[in-house]
C-alpha cells in the first residue's frame, strides 16, 4: 500500500471535475476586505486570464466540451455556498480560541459576503465588478440593475479577453479608419443578441437619461 495523494477534505471532490474548477476560480471573487487578496479587480491588461478565459483554457487542455453558462453559474454558486460554510467554521473556531488563522475574527463578515455572493452568482449577477456608487438621493430601478448585471457579465465573458485580439487585428496608418476588425463585428452581434446594443438610445433601451447615466 502506498500514498498517491493527500486531499483536503473540505474542498476535495472525487467526481465532477467542474467542482474542482469552481474551487480554483474562487480567487476571481472574494470579499473586498483588507487581507483578502483576489483577482476580482485585476488589471485587464496584466496577462492574467479572466475567470471565463480560465474556464475555456481548462476545456481546451482536457478536451472536454464547454458547459452552458447557467450550469457554470450553478457550480460557482455551489462552490461559494460551500466556502461560506467553511468561513463560518473558521469564525466559530476563533470564538473558541482554536482557529489556526490569525484573521479568524474577520471570517463572520467573509461568510456573510460569500453566502450573499453565492446567491447572486446563481443568477449570473456579478456584483464584484464595476460596483455602482450608492447615492442616497438616487433610486436605482430594477431595469437598471438587471441590465447592469448583464453588461458586467458580457464585459467579463467577451470583451476583456478580446482586447489583445482587437489590437492584433486593427490596421495602422490611414487604413485604420477604413477597416473594422472582425472581432468588433463578432462582439457587436453578441451584444445585439443580449439586448446590450445602442443602450444610449431611449427608443432602443427604454432607459431614462438618469438610468443611462
Amino acid at each position: 500500500m502506498r500514498i498517491i495523494a493527500v486531499l483536503d477534505w473540505e474542498l476535495s471532490t472525487i467526481g465532477c471535475p467542474y467542482a474542482d474548477l469552481g474551487n480554483f476560480c474562487v480567487i476571481y471573487h472574494g470579499p473586498p476586505m483588507d487581507g483578502f487578496e483576489t483577482l476580482g479587480n485585476m488589471d485587464k491588461f496584466s496577462g492574467v486570464p479572466s475567470e471565463f478565459k480560465m474556464k475555456d483554457m481548462y476545456h481546451a487542455h482536457t478536451g472536454g466540451k464547454d458547459i452552458p453558462e447557467d450550469t457554470w453559474a450553478f457550480i460557482s454558486a455551489f462552490t461559494h455556498f460551500k466556502m461560506a460554510g467553511i468561513c463560518q467554521g473558521v469564525y466559530a473556531r476563533s470564538l473558541m480560541g482554536s482557529a489556526s488563522s490569525t484573521k479568524g475574527g474577520k471570517f463572520l463578515k467573509v461568510a456573510k459576503f460569500t453566502a450573499a455572493l453565492a446567491a447572486r452568482l446563481s443568477k449570473q449577477d456579478y456584483p464584484y465588478r464595476l460596483r455602482p456608487v450608492e447615492y442616497s438621493f438616487l433610486t436605482y430601478t430594477d431595469k437598471f440593475r438587471e441590465t447592469r448585471a448583464k453588461l458586467c457579465y458580457f464585459m467579463d465573458r467577451w470583451v476583456f479577453d478580446n482586447e489583445r485580439t482587437y489590437y492584433k487585428q486593427v490596421k495602422t496608418g490611414a487604413e485604420r479608419w477604413k477597416y473594422v476588425p472582425p472581432i468588433i463585428e463578432e462582439l457587436k452581434e453578441k451584444a445585439k443578441a443580449q439586448g446590450l446594443w445602442n443602450l444610449f438610445l431611449p427608443s432602443v433601451s427604454g432607459f431614462t437619461q438618469l438610468e443611462y447615466a
